[in-house]
């Protein structure tokens, strides 16, 4: 108040001056009377040259200070002699003409040229309630105003009234003035003073200017304000305020204002790379006992960079939008906004005090939100959180609609995703966790995937887990920010095109992604472990371990996953084979995928080797999986060990095989093929009914595996078939594989007992049935019974026919089958049941037709289970001698024989066991067979 005590006690002094000039009325008197009063009242060396001198008034000219920076005013004061002189007040005072030149330090202190404030540190002193005069008339005044950033001019004018009341009217303009740390630019202002009769002043300023600070750049503000000071003029009460602003138009370049570093790199993260931030709205405020009240108008506060980035913030639905008490502030509003990445409605309560965090909450809605190649629609936000100095702590629980992704050639979409995050920072390092709220994860209901050729999968259930105490995402910004994950991925059900299903639960993932921002190139690595995941009934993997390194380039992802361990094991009921592993680089080089996996059994026993190559962008890619030359060993590699159907059925097997299995893929279509060569494979069975097939060598060349379809006629050859009783020596078989799930043979040929055995056009089923027709052919009856090694049996002959078999899992049944002679034969029997059948005449005379039976026919029919009973119904027809049991007939005769028998035995157990019984090589076979099969592993 210091300058407006001395400008009244200036006019005062002025007017006790003109009281005492009726007496004095020489001009040089009293210009030294006046000089020694504004000496008095702090004019620097002051100088009054009186003009006009008169009983109704006076001019003069008053000079302040030396030098260019001395002020000049030239002042007209009216007043009737009289009233002077009686009263001490004159009618009024006109400065017509007034020059000053003020002056601000570096340290803010502002000084005028030619005045030194006059009065003491202590209080203020309150300027009178009126004038000594009707009114004090500025008609211009004008102001140089020197800083350490440059000059500015200033031109004033207006009318103090004998109440204190009056208006005053100030307009400005410069091109660069203020302090170091903060100066105008391009200044144009106007403005006005209006002193009112309850003691309050009110400002009113309206204009462009620009502002600068060492950190901050703000351009072409176009403003209209209020500042209203109660209790300046009329009460010794505390000064309260009130102000208005209504922010046309203000640009800030942010490439020039550091403080706004951290804004520019939000808004980066978010997308948005303005240079400069255009703001505009209505501000009002209020100052009352040292609490502070901010309320925004109706259209809010806006900011945008006239392109892609625009926020508002608003008003709460009632009250401030800011209030202080100098030491704690709360906000409550709302803000709209629309950025790159999202759009939306968030309104809001922060809090702040000394040496307390900074607390906030949010509710709200985004109407879109990008991130990366994704964006969702509709996303409701709730939010609290606070911020600690550098360090911050954020629940946000979002709810979103919409997403919509693409990766390649695929695109994802998905109803929702919720999303209840629990992040933390540190600002000033840089570094942020993502984990999620305790006991939540992050929850997608359903997910659709789609090729380029359509729906790709269907996905139901996704839920992404912390692994442990671990958070989900972290994040570091420096030279080269890290983004890393450590969660735990489940699925449920995974619908695939052709209608197969997935799983997946509990896959523990671990990725960094190393690289600058929204550039090129950066680093993803990651690991893999656990889980299990199912794909339809086709497979379940489970013992994921694994690494990636992989870089984000601008044509795509070049790098490799490394497999150290996926089991893999068949998901049906009964499964068609048993576990495995694989091992292996996969590697990526922009949409195309190569792979090169090694297979091992589940006891580390090398199967082969999968390679081949797929094309993201097409969809196509081709395979190949090759065993090399594969050996089986008793106690080793067995075919049992990897189809699990074979055990029982085959066993101890030996031999090679060597195959190569391969795919060709583009889009929906399948083409597939395989080539397996058989190099002398030998196993017990199949079944029990067999007790070995031996050297099975051959090439099996295959033109699709879905359906298998073989690419011609194939040729396999067989050492033997032994059924134990009966052996088939060096078989010759040609097949085909249709492609309906059968193989056809169209012919087998087996050497057997002087003669051969054969099957043709013969259609066995991949289930293990069929009906197939053996046709024996020249078969010798010598050699037949031979086999049966019944002591005193043989005989002489050839027989032929058709042996109708039906196969059933294995199981091989005889239907009907016929074996007839092809001429005459003979059959002999002498053997100790011929001497016991002697004390019978029945029995005595069918020994003594079989002691010498000449047929001329023979035929047998045969019914039943191989491995069981047979039932044979014989008949045969033709001569032998026979002696008669009448004493008269002393010779034998030859009689015609018609001899018709059925009998049901085991027929091969039978011969089994009378070789065995016999055969003491052949019971030491068994021996060893019998151990090794105890010891072979399967």
């Amino acid at each position: 108040m210091k300058i407006g005590v001395t400008i009244f006690l200036v006019l005062l002094a002025i007017v006790a001056i003109l009281a005492g000039s009726a007496y004095l009325a020489r001009g040089k008197i009293l210009a030294e009377i006046i000089e020694d009063q504004m000496a008095d009242v702090g004019v620097d060396t002051p100088q009054v040259d009186v003009g006009r001198l008169g009983p109704r008034g006076l001019t003069l000219k008053l000079t302040g200070g030396t030098g260019p920076e001395a002020f000049t005013a030239d002042i007209i004061v009216s007043y009737d002699i009289e009233e002077a002189v009686k009263e001490r007040r004159v009618d009024d005072i006109v400065i017509s003409r007034a020059q000053m030149t003020a002056r601000l330090s570096p340290e803010g202190r502002l000084t005028i040229g030619g005045f030194t404030w006059s009065g003491g540190d202590g209080e203020d002193t309150l300027p009178p309630t009126s004038l000594p005069l009707d009114a004090l008339r500025i008609e211009r005044v004008d102001v140089r105003l020197l800083t350490p950033e440059g000059e500015a001019e200033m031109i004033a004018k207006g009318e103090l009234l004998q109440d204190i009341t009056g208006t005053f009217e100030v307009s400005g303009k410069t091109a660069r003035a203020g302090l170091e740390r903060l100066q105008l630019v391009d200044t144009a202002l106007k403005g006005s003073a209006d002193l009112r009769p309850d003691g309050s002043v009110a400002f009113l300023l309206d204009g462009e200017t620009g502002l600068r600070r060492t950190d901050l750049a703000i351009d072409d503000i176009a403003l209209d304000g209020e500042l209203v000071l109660n209790n300046v003029l009329r009460s010794d009460a505390d000064v309260t305020a009130a102000a208005r602003l209504e922010l046309q138009s203000a640009d800030v370049s942010l490439s020039a204002s550091p403080l706004l570093a951290p804004l520019t790199s939000s808004l980066a993260a978010v997308g948005a790379t303005p240079s400069v931030l255009n703001f505009s709205g209505s501000v009002s405020a209020d100052a009352a006992d040292g609490r502070l009240s901010v309320t925004l108008g109706n259209t809010g506060l806006v900011v945008t960079d006239g392109a892609e980035l625009a926020l508002r913030l608003l008003p709460a639905s009632a009250g401030p939008f800011l209030t202080s008490d100098g030491d704690n502030t709360a906000i409550a509003g709302a803000v709209t906004f629309t950025t790159p990445p999202a759009s939306g409605h968030l309104s809001g309560e922060v809090a702040m005090g000394p040496g307390q965090p900074i607390t906030f909450t949010a509710e709200g809605r985004l109407d879109r939100l990008t991130v990366g190649p994704g964006q969702t629609g509709a996303v409701s936000v709730s939010a609290s959180g606070n911020l600690l100095g550098d360090t911050l702590a954020l629940n946000a629980d979002l709810g979103m609609e919409g997403l919509d992704a693409r990766a390649g050639t695929y695109r994802f979409r998905a109803a929702r995703l919720d999303a209840p995050l629990l992040i933390s920072g540190d600002l000033a390092a840089g570094t942020y966790t993502v984990g999620t709220l305790p006991g939540r994860c992050l929850t997608v209901p359903r997910l659709l995937a789609d090729g380029a050729e359509g729906r790709v999968a269907t996905i139901q259930t996704i839920r992404l887990c912390p692994a442990g105490e671990a958070p989900i995402f972290t994040y570091s910004v420096n030279d080269a920010p890290v983004y890393r994950t450590s969660s735990s991925l489940s699925m449920g059900t995974v619908s695939l095109a052709g209608g197969t299903e997935a799983i997946a639960r509990n896959i523990s993932l671990g990725t960094q992604l190393t690289g600058p921002v929204g550039e090129q190139p950066a680093r993803v690595t990651a690991t893999l472990r656990g889980g299990v995941a199912r794909y339809g009934d086709i497979v379940e993997i489970s013992a994921v371990r694994g690494d990636a390194a992989l870089d984000l380039q601008t044509e795509g992802v070049v790098g490799q996953i490394n497999l150290r361990q996926v089991d893999i094991a068949d998901a049906q009921e009964t499964p068609r084979f048993n576990p495995i592993s694989v091992t292996g680089p996969v590697r990526l080089k922009s949409d195309l995928i190569d792979v090169a996996l090694d297979v091992k059994t589940a006891s580390a026993m090398p199967l082969g080797r999968i390679t081949g190559q797929h094309d993201l962008s097409t969809g196509g890619g081709q395979g190949a999986f090759a065993t090399g030359a594969l050996t089986f060993a008793p106690g080793g590699l067995q075919p049992a060990g990897i189809v699990p159907a074979l055990r029982g059925i085959v066993s101890g097997a030996t031999g090679g095989v060597d195959a190569r299995v391969e795919l060709d893929w583009t889009g929906d279509e399948l083409k597939s093929g395989a080539n397996i060569v058989l190099n002398g494979v030998s196993f017990r069975g199949p079944g029990v009914v067999v007790k070995e097939t031996r050297g099975l060598t051959g090439t099996l060349n295959l033109s699709s595996l879905a359906p298998i379809t073989s690419d011609g006629e194939q040729r396999l050859t067989l050492d033997r078939i032994d059924l134990g009783a009966v052996k088939f020596d060096g078989g010759r078989i040609r097949l085909t594989v249709p492609g309906d799930d059968t193989v056809t043979v169209h012919e087998a040929v087996f050497p057997w007992l002087g003669g051969e055995i054969s099957a043709s056009d013969t259609h066995i089923a991949f289930d293990g049935t069929t009906d197939a027709l053996l046709t024996a052919k020249d078969v010798s009856i010598a050699e037949a019974l031979a086999l049966l090694n019944v002591p005193g049996l043989s005989g002489e002959g050839a027989v032929a026919g058709q042996l109708p078999l039906r196969i059933d899992d294995f199981e091989i049944r005889l239907v009907n089958g016929r074996l007839a002679s092809t001429g005459p034969g003979v059959i002999r029997y002498k053997g100790q049941a011929a001497a016991a059948g002697q004390a019978n005449d029945s029995a005595k005379l069918a020994f003594d037709v079989l002691e010498e039976l000449h047929f001329k026919t023979f035929a047998a029919d045969i019914n039943g289970r191989l491995d069981g009973d047979l039932d044979f119904a014989f008949e045969f027809e033709g001569s032998s001698e026979v002696t008669p049991s009448d004493r008269r007939v002393k010779q034998a005769v030859t009689a015609p024989v018609i001899l018709r028998a059925r009998i049901e035995v085991p027929l091969l157990t039978l011969i089994d066991q009378a070789r065995l019984s016999t055969d003491y090589r052949l019971q030491l076979e068994r021996a060893r067979e019998q151990a090794k099969a105890s010891a072979t592993t399967e």
